[in-house]
């Protein structure tokens, strides 16, 4: 059995933060902004070599938190595949189709081999097609 192994970055403001990607009232973009700019500045403000790694605690949600991946071909055949779908979480699905993209850049023997579903909308979102 193999399986893609991972590990991720501390959570802090410094790679950036992700926003709601649907329809919503303005007012919540400016909230978020207003949220980011206070995370980031408290996050600058406590910030010593002991505590970096409990200031993850107090950061908000959608902070872009990186990841280092590694595993066999197979693995990541697999991971393409099931994680791919439509009906997976679009911020997960985004980000596979975005490695898939780049596998197929960088091995493009593999572009037989892969098994992406790269349908580019929900099939039965309600309202207007949501675009990914």
């Amino acid at each position: 059995h193999t399986a893609f192994r991972h590990a991720r970055t501390a959570i802090t403001p410094h790679l950036g933060f992700s926003s709601y990607q649907k329809f919503a009232i303005p007012e919540l973009k400016a909230a978020e902004a207003a949220i980011w700019d206070q995370a980031k500045e408290l996050y600058t403000s406590l910030l010593t070599p002991e505590n970096w790694w409990l200031l993850e605690y107090l950061m908000p949600l959608g902070c872009v938190i990186g990841a280092t991946m590694h595993g066999d071909l197979r693995s990541l055949e697999f991971l393409l595949w099931q994680r791919s779908k439509p009906a997976v979480h679009y911020n997960v699905r985004t980000q596979v189709l975005a490695i898939a993209s780049s596998t197929k850049k960088q091995l493009p023997w593999m572009n037989d081999y892969l098994r992406v579903d790269s349908t580019q909308n929900y099939l039965f979102a309600r309202g207007e097609e949501i675009p990914l």
